[in-house]
């Protein structure tokens, strides 16, 4: 089956926000792609056949060398963020299509989990997030318990009004 796709240029993939599969143009696929490199400019391609994996190790290293040696972390904080150098990988992009929208067009979707500044990005999240959810905590709903909780509050505040 996969080699008559092949042969027929027919790309296969996974729809955005649901488990059915997609079969389209494998070129329509590409200029659906390649618009919305186009038009976000988020996103470059690399073309040249060079891997920055090591480039981005070496940053990620010397940052977190820097921070070290200036005191900026821990001793524990350095290990905390320092990349899995077993499972390094440089991140990539893939796109899935929105089938649920009128006109087709893709969702950008970053596989980044083993990337060298993931370790990074773990830490600072650990770090934000209890403050994040505190600052946040009138505002967000957990569940739908909650938001009747809140509306009740807020009625009882007289906040509950026709406009509201």
């Amino acid at each position: 089956m996969q080699r008559k796709l092949r042969k027929a240029n027919i790309a296969v993939g996974q729809t955005d926000k649901s488990k059915l599969f997609f079969f389209i143009d494998a070129q329509e696929y590409e200029e659906k792609i390649r618009k919305y490199m186009s038009r976000t400019n988020a996103y470059q391609e690399i073309t040249n056949g060079i891997c920055s994996l090591a480039d981005d190790l070496h940053s990620v290293l010397t940052l977190l060398d820097y921070l070290l040696k200036h005191n900026r972390i821990t001793k524990e904080q350095y290990k905390q963020m320092y990349p899995n150098l077993k499972t390094l990988d440089l991140a990539h992009i893939y796109f899935n299509l929105k089938a649920h929208k009128p006109e087709i067009s893709v969702r950008p979707i970053l596989a980044s989990i083993n990337a060298p500044a993931r370790q990074i990005s773990s830490f600072l999240d650990q770090l934000r997030t209890p403050i994040y959810n505190y600052v946040t905590k009138d505002i967000t709903f957990i569940n739908s318990i909650d938001l009747i909780r809140k509306l009740n509050e807020y009625q009882k505040q007289d906040y509950l009004t026709s406009t509201t």
